[in-house]
């Protein structure tokens, strides 16, 4: 195919390897043998889906109303700077990197890999916010902290079901339970505060129907 440097356009399918610089929209199947890179603009699918056997680099957004995968043609690595955005099902054999959000709304299966990159999040005072950038977000405290923000972790635009792993690597730094502060949006383990210290880790998920993050809690743990 060589390199198209523009906007690329398509009614058909796109059957061979090669390079754009700019947009890629296609209103059918994208099916390629040896890679597909985008590195500038991100690529838009708007039926059939993308079909990869080999590494596929995105450096915009990557939007696919069909299915990214599935059949009998699987993805190989898969790096994605912008975000994700799938309407079909989502299928990768091997590693999947995402430095944005990933969106999908029927079922995602991998094979690899599947890496949610941290995020580091300064704690400077009690009235700070956490907020769940990433799915991963490592508390760096410059003291100790209980933390008085209401909410103490953001709840607007938060998705149903999403998981947020916390993280401390400096000092200490607690987070309280909506029945010690009102507003706090937290749910946690006995209704007690929780201390989040060097190397300790606790996971939430969100609970769209109460608003609250809710403590996930071994079974054990609350015997």
């Amino acid at each position: 195919m060589g390199t198209r440097r523009a906007g690329a356009g398509f009614d058909g399918g796109l059957s061979a390897g090669g390079t754009i610089t700019g947009n890629l929209a296609v209103t059918g199947t994208v099916t390629v043998g040896t890679g597909l890179t985008v590195t500038a603009g991100g690529a838009t699918v708007s039926a059939g889906g993308v079909q990869a056997t080999g590494n596929s680099n995105v450096t915009g957004d990557l939007t696919v109303t069909g299915v990214l995968g599935g059949g009998t043609m699987q993805s190989g690595n898969t790096v994605l700077t912008g975000t994700l955005n799938v309407n079909g099902a989502c299928d990768f054999d091997s590693t999947v990197n995402v430095d944005g959000a990933v969106t999908c709304i029927s079922s995602l299966e991998t094979r690899g890999r599947l890496i949610g990159k941290p995020t580091i999040q300064n704690i400077t005072a009690v009235g700070n916010t956490i907020s769940p950038s990433a799915p991963w977000v490592i508390l760096n405290a410059n003291g100790i902290y209980t933390l008085t923000s209401t909410p103490t972790i953001t709840v607007s635009g938060v998705q149903d079901g999403t998981r947020l792993i916390l993280m401390g690597i400096t000092n200490g730094t607690t987070i309280q339970d909506e029945s010690v502060l009102a507003g706090s949006k937290l749910r946690l383990q006995g209704s007690a505060n929780k201390g989040i210290g060097v190397n300790d880790v606790i996971e939430l998920i969100f609970d769209s129907s109460t608003g609250f993050w809710r403590h996930l809690v071994p079974l054990a743990a609350l015997a």
